[in-house]
């Protein structure tokens, strides 16, 4: 029977002949009630009859197909620092390819034989013995970078520092960003005020311990001239990212049958290959594996039914097809239309109308004129 069929059954026994269009009773409330009254039906012939069997799936289900889409699993958020330096060194001698470009490590590090020069002058501030002015000179800029661009790249931020790259055998090597300040371009360099106590009060030990060296030997007489090698500024930035584990979450379009073993998840696979699809295991069993099996269980693609909306799979959302489907037993009023046939057989139709209006019945208003009618029964 088709599922506009027994609705419109149901209705007219309510109504006790044909609806008419002041019906108090709508159709997709009826349709509602049904499909409600299908699933409980099978639930209830499932494990009073075919679990007895040792039947897994119930023979009358509907298997119905969705697509699905899985994102990311968050664990936690952690702080890290992310490192960037100047596109091109600041002028000096390097290793070179045949064709001229400098040799590199997989880091970004150049090959140097010599560095750049670039004299640093540290001048104490008389006010204020925690302060100072620490100015870059004699320096050249790198091919197609002016100092204003260098600035801009040394942006100011609380949560990081910068760095001299090549910088071998001084102490002023790291310079962390809460202190500094009033930082600025000149002809042939920049300067910046760099107060010590600001760059260490309120950091992380992390930040701390690479900075610390640089604040602590800053020489504490009035002025101080230094002549260095560098070949590179580096920008390290430290921010709160999110960490996620090498697994996937996705919700489940609809709620399937609650069944034995999660078996109303009926399978999950990639449509562009279907016939390889994802193992089932019991709630709990990924994180029971370890060892030996966890890395065999790393080979295959496992999911599991973590609640009732919620799948979790063993793989990160780049390794897993982009085409993804599932099958649910569900009888779901959404996907089921009003011509569609009931996933029922004959002899339960009765007991689904029966049931219905058992539920619909005492909804509707009392007649107290026929009800204290002796003559009317």
């Amino acid at each position: 029977m088709y599922l506009k069929k027994i609705s419109e059954e149901i209705v007219r026994r309510y109504e006790s002949g044909n609806p008419t269009a002041g019906s108090e009773l709508d159709r997709r409330e009826v349709q509602l009630l049904v499909i409600q009254e299908i699933n409980r039906r099978l639930k209830l012939e499932h494990a009073q009859v075919h679990l007895q069997l040792g039947e897994s799936v119930p023979p009358h289900a509907a298997i119905a197909t969705y697509d699905i889409t899985f994102s990311d699993l968050l664990t936690t958020t952690e702080r890290r620092k992310t490192c960037t330096q100047l596109e091109k060194p600041f002028p000096g001698s390097y290793w070179t390819t045949p064709s001229g470009q400098y040799w590199t490590d997989d880091a970004g590090n150049y090959w140097v034989i010599t560095g750049h020069q670039c004299n640093i002058l540290v001048t104490q501030d008389p006010t204020n013995s925690k302060v100072y002015e620490i100015a870059f000179s004699g320096m050249t800029a790198p091919e197609g970078i002016t100092f204003e661009d260098i600035v801009e790249f040394l942006t100011e931020t609380k949560d990081g520092y910068f760095e001299l790259v090549g910088v071998l055998g001084t102490p002023l090597t790291a310079f962390s960003f809460s202190g500094i300040a009033n930082l600025a371009a000149t002809s042939d360099g920049f300067t910046f005020d760099y107060n010590i106590d600001d760059a260490l009060i309120g950091q992380y030990d992390d930040l701390i311990s690479v900075v610390q060296q640089t604040a602590i030997e800053i020489p504490g007489k009035d002025t101080v001239t230094d002549s260095i090698e560098i070949i590179n500024l580096r920008k390290c930035i430290y921010e709160n990212l999110p960490t996620y584990s090498n697994k996937s979450k996705a919700t489940l379009p609809t709620q399937p049958i609650n069944l034995p073993r999660g078996m109303g998840v009926w399978k999950l696979f990639s449509a562009s290959d279907p016939f390889v699809s994802f193992i089932p295991v019991s709630s709990g069993e990924m994180f029971l594996y370890s060892g030996r099996i966890s890395g065999a269980m790393d080979e295959l693609n496992v999911y599991e039914y973590h609640d009732n909306k919620t799948l979790i799979v063993n793989k990160s959302v780049t390794d897993i097809p982009s085409d993804m489907k599932i099958q649910l037993l569900v009888v779901d009023p959404e996907q089921l239309g009003e011509y569609d046939l009931l996933p029922i057989p004959a002899d339960m139709e009765f007991e689904v109308i029966a049931s219905v209006l058992t539920i619909l019945q005492p909804q509707r208003q009392s007649d107290e004129t026929n009800d204290n009618n002796q003559n009317i029964r």
